[in-house]
């Protein structure tokens, strides 16, 4: 990453040495010092006159004369002031060059903050980038590590049916075994009883036993099986084995839960790095805008020192009594300004993916004069048209229209249809005026910066006003579609286009902007009554300034290298802007969010790249 080699400039906050108030104090105090030097001047020459000295002649008189002029012109006031006034001016100098110095260091610390950000930025996205590898990598190695882990499970399932099936199998045979030994086992028993005369396979009646010999007679050892030992070695074994193998799958699946534990944590680690490394962008961010304002602030600070301390003026002797401060009620918004803001964010995404949804239907107007490349035919043209193609300037420049085969996939008819959507009347007016003539629409419009003017005015009513004023309970969106169609239908027909789908297809098409459109107008005219939100569209032919536009390259302009010999004039408005305005004139507003505008050089540009 590189480094950024400028020197840190402090930013110092300067406060003048003098204001208005207090050159005023100043020369009143040097008024009154300098007659109250009059006055004791005269009552010294009056005193110096009554005493009684003695008549020196004419050369006394001389020198007399000549020890008091210097007097008089120390305590000549209008030589003060003139001296007073030529210091203030080298004080105002001294501050003028202040000024400058520091706002060119201002304009350095701007540039090498934003090249900082630029820099962070593409470091930001280098360790999104690794850290994404890094988290695939782990998840095919998670992935692998699961197949394996299951591998092992059915082995185990499949060893263990095995071993399951071999016991059953040996106890079976234990047990046909035992079964023997115990028939054996009593057939011998039978046996050796027959043979003592004891007992046998039945009890003769004549040869009964009485119970005193029963007793007496000592009873046959019983025979041991020889198979038990054997199952109960092969037994034990089995269970050695298995327990020998169950703690070494044990001690497997212990190191491998240890292993995603591990890249669990690397994984946490990394996406607080990444939570950290937004946090730090979004500071530089805020750190460029305060910069940029500060910059903003000096320019202006020059110029409207005067005019803005008269207008303090006014504003003071205007203000009503401290007496009896008006009561006036607390107004709440339902809609946050943060959230207005979205929803523009959200119409001018939307008014992008309407022009190009439209720019993949369209098609070249049936005509017998000649080759596609032809100029539009100015019959077709509507002052509707040419107006939300941003004027006469831009309709100028289209002398020939893109080939039928090109027209889907064609950037400048995208960013005209885009142009045309964003310069509608509905959408930039703060009013809707959607079944209102001009002279009503207007008429409320002076009815509204009147009541936000008058002296004692009440926000509540004039919320209340604007809400009444802009409500959108009765807005028929059937009515504005078809609006809306028509304005589209006169465009194309400048073009030479024609849409090649049926009507009710664009009115599809167009239901998403519509409906952002209604959330914007909703948000702008009732939900949001502490500001007064409007839309903003720059007029074509504007001069460039970044402070209050964000310029734009369409695909298909050239931006060129070399020096700009004459300033930049904007073409076009392509994305729409948010004011807050305060007053009816300029010095109330407050821009939110930028409008984005092609100027007339990237215009140029992007129509001559059609082929």
């Amino acid at each position: 990453m590189q480094q950024n080699t400028h020197p840190q400039r402090p930013v110092v906050s300067y406060r003048p040495r003098y204001d208005k108030h207090g050159l005023k104090r100043m020369l009143s105090d040097i008024s009154t010092t300098s007659s109250t030097s009059s006055s004791e001047s005269e009552e010294s020459e009056e005193s110096d006159t009554d005493l009684t000295t003695p008549d020196l002649g004419d050369g006394a008189s001389q020198v007399s004369s000549a020890a008091q002029r210097p007097l008089s012109l120390h305590h000549d006031p209008e030589r003060q002031v003139s001296m007073e006034v030529e210091h203030i001016k080298h004080l105002h100098m001294q501050d003028k060059a202040f000024f400058q110095r520091e706002l060119r260091n201002l304009r350095m610390l701007l540039f090498d903050a934003e090249a900082n950000l630029q820099h962070r930025t593409e470091e930001l996205e280098f360790i999104l980038q690794e850290r994404d590898a890094e988290r695939w990598e782990w998840e095919q190695k998670r992935a692998e590590w699961e197949r394996e882990k299951e591998r092992e499970k059915e082995q185990l399932r499949e060893r263990n049916k095995e071993l399951e099936a071999k016991l059953e199998s040996k106890r079976k045979e234990m047990g046909r075994v035992f079964g023997i030994l115990e028939a054996a086992h009593k057939e011998l028993l039978l046996g050796s009883r027959d043979s003592t005369g004891f007992c046998g396979g039945r009890v003769n009646p004549g040869k009964r036993l009485s119970p005193w010999a029963l007793l007496a007679t000592p009873p046959s050892p019983p025979v041991p099986p020889l198979s038990v030992s054997r199952f109960d070695d092969s037994e034990q074994r089995f269970q050695t084995a298995y327990n020998a193998w169950s703690g070494e799958n044990k001690y497997l699946r212990q190191k491998h839960q240890q292993q995603l534990r591990s890249a669990g944590e690397d994984i946490q680690k990394g996406k607080e790095e990444v939570k950290r490394l937004h946090a730090e962008n979004k500071s530089l961010k805020k750190r460029v805008n305060e910069l940029k304002e500060n910059v903003a602030h000096l320019k202006r600070e020059p110029q409207t020192s005067l005019s803005s301390g008269r207008r303090a003026s006014k504003e003071f002797q205007r203000s009503p009594s401290p007496e009896s401060p008006p009561t006036l009620p607390v107004l709440q918004d339902k809609m946050s300004v943060e959230d207005a803001l979205k929803h523009v964010q959200k119409l001018n995404i939307r008014i992008a993916e309407t022009a190009a949804v439209l720019a993949k239907n369209l098609s070249l107007a049936r005509s017998t004069d000649g080759p596609s490349s032809q100029k539009p035919t100015d019959s077709a043209a509507t002052p509707e048209a040419v107006f939300l193609l941003g004027g006469e300037a831009v309709t100028a420049q289209l002398t020939f229209l893109p080939a039928p085969s090109k027209s889907k996939d064609n950037t400048a008819l995208r960013t005209l249809l885009q142009v045309a959507l964003t310069n509608l009347e509905r959408i930039s007016h703060p009013f809707l005026g959607g079944g209102l003539c001009g002279a009503i629409r207007d008429r409320l419009t002076s009815i509204g910066w009147d009541l936000s003017k008058a002296e004692n005015k009440d926000p509540s009513v004039v919320a209340t006003w604007r809400s009444l004023a802009r409500a959108q309970i009765r807005f028929s969106s059937s009515a504005w579609a078809r609006s809306l169609i028509s304005s589209i239908h006169s465009v194309l027909s400048f073009l030479g286009l024609t849409y090649s789908q049926p009507v009710s297809a664009m009115a599809k098409d167009l239901q998403p902007f519509l409906s952002s459109f209604r959330a914007v107008r909703e948000g702008f005219g009732e939900l949001v009554v502490s500001k007064d939100l409007q839309a903003v569209t720059v007029p074509s032919g504007t001069r460039f300034d970044f402070r209050q536009m964000k310029g734009v390259h369409p695909v298909g302009s050239q931006t060129s290298v070399g020096p700009i010999k004459e300033p930049e004039r904007v073409a076009v408005t392509c994305a729409l802007g948010v004011k807050a305005v305060e007053g009816p004139g300029q010095e109330g507003e407050q821009l939110l969010a930028l409008p984005q505008i092609i100027c007339k050089q990237s215009l140029r540009d992007m129509l001559t790249s059609i082929v």
